[in-house]
């Protein structure tokens, strides 16, 4: 009975993420300010793990705010890649300038997000010191090259901020798993997940 009602749950959960990434339409598109990182990767699947701090996401200057408590929020890696905290999941510290989401021993998907409101830019945009782990993400460009450029996003709400990320696996010759976050690159053309 346990079993059953688990496996019900986890498709509710499923089908709940995929719809709330496919309701996402950012409206107001704002900058990640990519820096390192680090991570590994699965070479025979292609399917890896990312771990980054001290990124920065400056929203618009025409935005009318995020709420990561209340607004679902994406992760988007590579090309096809979405990531999903559903609305509601991310926990405010008591002075609102704090976000935090925790989720460890997942497979695939978002394990840690934390948003810090930093003071705004001299023109007026907020801006969100960022760090997040993810898991079970498509990274299989770099199973066969190094450095690779990979888009990356994060949507709260109807903002997003995106960057190409240049990521490195410095032991691909030989097969190894580690990668590290270079820093940010151009060469992932047009906003890659917009109207998918």
């Amino acid at each position: 009975m346990y079993m059953r009602v688990f496996a019900a749950l986890s498709v509710l959960v499923a089908v709940t993420a995929g719809s709330a990434a496919a309701q996402l339409r950012p409206v107001f598109h704002g900058v990640l300010s990519v820096k390192g990182g680090s991570g590994s990767i699965d070479h025979g699947a292609g399917i890896g793990a990312l771990r980054v701090k001290r990124w920065v996401f400056t929203l618009s200057l025409d935005s009318d705010g995020i709420s990561p408590a209340t607004e679902p929020i994406v992760i988007g890696v590579g090309e096809n890649d979405q990531l999903v905290i559903p609305a509601g999941q991310v926990k405010m510290s008591r002075n609102g300038k704090r976000f935090t989401y925790r989720s460890p021993g997942i497979p695939r998907g978002v394990r840690s997000l934390t948003m810090k409101r930093l003071k705004d830019a001299p023109d007026g945009t907020r801006r969100y010191a960022t760090a997040l782990s993810v898991v079970g993400a498509d990274l299989s460009k770099l199973v066969t090259s190094s450095p690779t450029c990979v888009p990356l996003a994060i949507i709260v709400g109807d903002d997003d901020g995106f960057s190409g990320v240049d990521i490195e696996r410095p032991r691909i010759l030989t097969g190894g798993s580690r990668l590290r976050v270079l820093g940010p690159c151009s060469d992932v053309g047009d906003w890659p997940w917009l109207g998918s």
